[in-house]
C-alpha cells in the first residue's frame, strides 16, 4: 500500500502541535502577568551608594524580559509555520492519491515533507510580519548583548582586569602605530629613490662633461 496513507498530519504529529499550542495558550496568561509585574518592579527608582550599579541591573533585566517577549513572538510565528507546513504537506499527500502518483518509499515521503516545509517557511519569512519579529529579536539580543558586556567590564575593572574596551583602545593604537609606520617607510623609500636617481643623474653629467668640452675645442 502507498506511504501516503499511513502518514497524515493527524497520524505523524497533530496531538502533539495542538497539545503544545494549547499548553502554551495556557500559560501565556501566567507569563504575561510575570513580565508585567517584574516591569514594574525593574522600574522603580534607585538610591543609595549603589544606585548606579542597581540602574544597570535593571536595565539588564529589562532587556532579558524584552528578548523572551520576542522571542516568545518569533516561536509563535514558527508555530504557524509549522502549522501551514502540516496543511501543505497533507495537501499534497492528497494530490498523490491518484493511481500512478502514490508514494511507494520512505525517500519520497520525505522529499514530499520537505517541500512542504520549505514552501511554508517561504512564506512565511517573506512576510512583513516576519520582518518586524526577526527584526526586534535581533535588535533585543543586540541590547542583551551590550548589557552583559558593559556588566562585564564593570567585574573587570573591580578586579583589575583589562576589559574589552582597554583591548579595543589598545588595538586601535597598534594599528595607528603600523599604518604610521607603513606611511613613514614608504616616505624613506621614495626619498632614496629620488636620492639614487640625482646620484645617476649627476654623474652622467660629470662622464659626458668633457666630451663636450673636446667637441667645443676643436677648430672649425
Amino acid at each position: 500500500r502507498a506511504l501516503s496513507t499511513y502518514f497524515t498530519p493527524a497520524a505523524y504529529g497533530g496531538g502533539r502541535e495542538r497539545g503544545l499550542q494549547q499548553w502554551t495558550a495556557a500559560i501565556a496568561p501566567w507569563l504575561e502577568a510575570w513580565r508585567s509585574e517584574s516591569r514594574s518592579l525593574l522600574g522603580m527608582p534607585t538610591f543609595g551608594i549603589g544606585r548606579e550599579h542597581q540602574e544597570r541591573l535593571q536595565k539588564l533585566a529589562k532587556a532579558q524580559i524584552d528578548l523572551q517577549q520576542q522571542e516568545a513572538a518569533y516561536n509563535g510565528l514558527m508555530l504557524k509555520t509549522g502549522q501551514r507546513a502540516y496543511a501543505i504537506f497533507e495537501k499534497k499527500l492528497a494530490e498523490r492519491d491518484a493511481p500512478g502518483k502514490q508514494l511507494t518509499t520512505a525517500r519520497a515521503l520525505f522529499d514530499v515533507w520537505i517541500e512542504a516545509a520549505e514552501e511554508a517557511y517561504a512564506e512565511m519569512a517573506l512576510s512583513p510580519e516576519f520582518r518586524d519579529a526577526y527584526g526586534a529579536r535581533v535588535n533585543a539580543q543586540m541590547r542583551l548583548r551590550q548589557s552583559v558586556q558593559g556588566e562585564v567590564e564593570q567585574m573587570s575593572a573591580m578586579l583589575g582586569m583589562p576589559t574589552r574596551s582597554d583591548l579595543d583602545a589598545a588595538f586601535r593604537k597598534i594599528a595607528d602605530l603600523e599604518r604610521a609606520l607603513r606611511t613613514l617607510r614608504d616616505q624613506v623609500d621614495d626619498a632614496g629613490q629620488r636620492q639614487r636617481c640625482l646620484a645617476h643623474q649627476q654623474s652622467s653629467h660629470r662622464h659626458h662633461l668633457p666630451i663636450a668640452a673636446r667637441h667645443l675645442s676643436r677648430p672649425s
